[in-house]
């Protein structure tokens, strides 16, 4: 939440000159309803059940760039599936760059009745209970203040094995 993976999923696509796929875009097209209302309407489970599906259909196809949601890594069948079909990338930031990044944010559907007292700890908790999940990814980015988008990408592009980048 915050971290930047569309940005950077944009950004890393087009240096490899893949396609980007932002799940959530994918889950709002298959459903035909924005992702807060899907929340509001259904609830998280009912989301988590929808992303999973949207991931098993993209997660079909080859030299694609996915951003997901953070909490997909909570369910067994995600995990397996991200590590069988593709390479994984998490995006480690502080919990407070992640504060600032998110504490304007109004569709964060996880967010909502959470005050900007209480954020600072709800993202802390949040890191707490996926990070186990997170630093099992094949390459984890530590950013800090001074990492930009282009920076990023650079290191990622640094640490990708060989036949990624050539598209095999």
């Amino acid at each position: 939440m915050g971290a930047g993976k569309t940005t950077i999923g944009k950004k890393l696509a087009a240096k490899l000159n893949r396609t980007f796929i932002d799940l959530d875009e994918i889950i709002e097209k298959e459903s035909c309803l924005a992702i807060p209302v899907i929340f509001e309407k259904y609830g998280e489970s009912y989301f988590r059940k929808l992303e999973t599906e949207c991931l098993i259909q993209v997660s079909q196809t080859k030299n694609k760039i996915i951003a997901t949601g953070g909490g997909i890594v909570l369910f067994d069948k995600n995990r397996i599936i991200m590590i069988k079909t593709g390479y994984t990338i998490y995006l480690s930031w502080s919990p407070r760059i992640l504060y600032h990044r998110i504490k304007k944010s109004t569709h964060r559907p996880l967010l909502n009745g959470i005050n900007k007292n209480e954020l600072l700890h709800y993202i802390e908790k949040l890191l707490d209970e996926r990070r186990p999940f997170y630093e099992k990814a094949d390459y984890v980015v530590y950013g800090d203040e001074g990492t930009t988008p282009a920076r990023t990408v650079e290191m990622i592009l640094q640490n990708l094995p060989r036949d990624l980048i050539i598209g095999n």
